[in-house]
């Protein structure tokens, strides 16, 4: 195993004790432990701040001394990963990779139908041999305090595929997935690596076949799975059609469990599991699939639901991406679907059209009682624009008029404000009798397809090759 741990701080935070940085953030709420947040959806807990109403009044806390890759399209996008920032213990966790070998693919015919001018003109050659990267900031200041770095990474050239892999973290350790497929667990205060194991044992020398093949043996896909934590078992996908479960002090592989229920359709496309919690008690729904985190029982799945990565979830509510058909994914029977559920039941309450659904990756996010989604990024139509929907009844109470690219890829809410984008950081205000696009920031400020975190009244995101680091509390 290549690892290397580069410190800054450690010894400082050693003799300070139990105290962690950014004690403020770590007291007040819950963080942002992992994608999608602390409810499985977008939505930060609020921590009883009120937010500003325009993000010009927003407060610069920090941007980050140490620069990181930047997935920009102006610079190397395809050296840095999509990897979103995650909020434990008052640091601030980031996944990226730097390539260090390069094999260049043959285009086929197959790839230049599949792509176009994308397969040849803007992808560059395989970039197969990477750094395996996690860097860890102080929430308080943005000052690194340990990077852990993993020789033996294998990259993907095509589109997005082989480059999500956000973390997921609480105040003892912080976890995730490398890009040869090996599950980790690092110490959250010193970076050191406490255990590795595998999503299939086919993975386990995946580096040395990929070094003896001259090629990276995962092709053109690679991985884009981001775990999460509940109860000490960490939850991730292993494949489009089954969650695996770890305990999280050991690694040591806990349950199996299948996702792919009964219709056409009915798994994810790129699946990452979420936190759902249900009176007090937490669940991880992976795709269509509720699962007890401790026994990896399945307390329900839900025939026919296809998540384009995850589903939207609260207490009552899961909506998914559409309900699939005979026809597949091409035709689907019905748009954006809402169920109500609880541990022991599931019920279909309504269907947007089968035109009205995620375009690209998780689009949708929580904001009180609604939910906004951008399904495409057509500006002739307006039904392709970002829609507001009433999560109770399913009723369209807003449209607007700007689309995918401006809502962005995973959205983050707080106290009617929506924070996203694609190419530079928006915000939306969702609120009764006012639902707005109220800030538009330029592309200098944003790094393409990544979500930002949102703990405490601050909201961390990627600039494009810095971390950055708002105070959106009024003053």
């Amino acid at each position: 195993m290549v690892w290397r741990i580069v410190c800054a701080g450690v010894a400082a935070l050693a003799m300070a004790g139990a105290a962690a940085p950014g004690g403020e953030v770590a007291r007040n709420g819950a963080g942002w432990p992992c994608w999608r947040g602390p409810n499985g959806n977008g939505s930060a807990d609020d921590g009883g701040f009120d937010l500003v109403d325009d993000f010009a009044r927003a407060k610069l806390l920090w941007t980050s001394a140490d620069t990181i890759p930047s997935n920009d399209e102006k610079f190397d996008r395809w050296h840095a990963g999509y990897s979103s920032p995650v909020v434990a213990g008052g640091r601030v966790f980031l996944f990226y990779y730097r390539p260090h070998g390069r094999k260049d693919f043959i285009f086929t015919p197959e790839d230049l139908a599949a792509f176009g001018t994308l397969g040849r003109g803007r992808n560059p050659p395989n970039v197969w041999q990477a750094d395996d990267i996690v860097h860890c900031f102080d929430a308080a200041d943005g000052k690194t305090l340990w990077k852990h770095v993993d020789g033996r990474g294998l990259i993907a050239a095509h589109g997005k595929n082989g480059g999500h892999h956000t973390q997921c973290a609480d105040e003892k350790r912080v976890y995730g997935v490398g890009t040869a497929g090996g599950v980790y667990c690092l110490d959250a205060a010193t970076g050191e690596p406490l255990w590795q194991n595998y999503l299939k044992e086919s993975y386990r020398d995946a580096f040395e076949r990929s070094q003896a093949a001259g090629a990276g043996v995962f092709g053109r896909n690679g991985f884009n799975q981001a775990p999460c934590v509940i109860d000490d078992v960490v939850a991730v996908a292993a494949d489009r059609f089954s969650a695996v479960g770890f305990d999280a002090a050991t690694g040591r592989k806990l349950w199996t469990v299948g996702i792919a229920g009964g219709g056409s359709g009915a798994r994810g496309e790129s699946v990452i599991p979420v936190i759902w919690t249900h009176k007090g008690t937490r669940y991880f729904i992976v795709a269509n699939t509720c699962i007890v985190p401790k026994t990896g029982k399945v307390l329900w799945r839900i025939g026919g639901a296809i998540t384009t990565s995850s589903p939207c979830v609260t207490e009552d509510y899961y909506i998914c991406s559409g309900l699939g058909s005979q026809a597949g994914r091409a035709a689907p029977a019905a748009g954006s679907t809402c169920f109500r559920i609880s541990p022991g039941a599931f019920q279909k309450l309504w269907s947007l059209g089968p035109d009205r659904h995620p375009a690209m990756g998780c689009t949708d996010v929580v904001c009180g009682p609604y939910f906004l989604q951008a399904s495409d990024d057509g500006k002739e139509d307006p039904t392709r624009n970002t829609v507001v929907v009433e999560i109770a009844t399913g009723k369209v109470v807003a449209t607007i008029g700007d689309t995918f690219r401006t809502l962005g890829y995973s959205p983050t809410s707080c106290r009617g404000k929506v924070f996203g984008g694609m190419y530079g950081l928006t915000m939306f205000i969702v609120r009764a009798e006012e639902f707005r696009l109220a800030y538009r920031g330029g592309r200098q400020q944003w790094a393409n397809s990544c979500s930002p975190a949102l703990a405490d009244g601050k909201l961390c995101f990627r600039s494009g090759d810095r971390l950055v680091c708002y105070d959106l509390r009024k003053r």
